[in-house]
């Protein structure tokens, strides 16, 4: 809101006014995204019913995506690599989709150096690129959005460990719930219990006010 001459509040103004145009109803599917759900208008957050959380990959998308990631580099994984060993290392356990990708691209540039470019990505490559790799944001803010984004969906069936068998909506136990959500999630059920989520909520926050009063000085 600052330093646009006022840009994006007209934007919204002008947001507003078409979705509540009437000849749209029925006729225009509104689909929108957000990094920052904690900074959404109250406004434009009550005008889309439907809210789904998108959070870090599980071990099973981490799994999936580094062999995918790798081809849009141009690249191939080896026959050796173990993707669920690399997936499960310490430093990919809140890592981001470009996060991935940096280390897929720091493993490529190693392997071009050191042996001959092209080839394909080894396990040691790839494991140490996965231990090299620093993240370039704070886990407590990717935390605080996080659970953000688990307070505003809309239903339980549309939290990534919940599935709608029938009339019934119950835990995916093939899905993993986030390390940052235990004590907020029942493991057995899928559940969350708001008042533990909006302990968490409360307890980052803090932290991350801590944590900026720190980077003050």
């Amino acid at each position: 809101e600052s330093g646009d001459a006022g840009t994006s509040r007209r934007m919204l103004k002008r947001t507003m006014e078409f979705l509540a145009e009437e000849r749209h109803r029925g006729n225009v599917l509104f689909v929108a995204a957000s990094n920052a759900p904690h900074l959404l208008d109250p406004a434009i957050d009550d005008r889309f019913g439907v809210k789904i959380p998108f959070l870090h990959p599980t071990r099973a998308e981490r799994t999936a995506l580094l062999p995918i990631l790798a081809r849009q580099l141009g690249r191939r994984l080896a026959d050796e690599v173990d993707l669920g060993k690399v997936a499960d290392l310490p430093s990919l356990q809140m890592i981001t989709v470009r996060g991935l990708l940096e280390i897929l691209t720091m493993a490529a540039h190693w392997t071009d150096i050191d042996r001959k470019p092209g080839e394909p990505l080894s396990q040691a490559y790839l494991e140490a690129a996965s231990r090299a790799y620093r993240p370039n944001y704070n886990p407590l803010q990717h935390q605080y959005i996080a659970t953000i984004a688990i307070r505003k969906t809309s239903s339980s069936a549309l939290y990534p460990w919940m599935r709608r068998v029938g009339t019934r909506v119950e835990r995916d136990a093939e899905v993993e719930i986030p390390a940052y959500l235990q004590g907020v999630v029942d493991d057995a059920t899928g559940e969350v219990d708001d008042e533990a989520l909006e302990r968490k909520i409360h307890e980052v926050s803090r932290a991350l006010q801590y944590d900026a009063s720190l980077r003050r000085f």
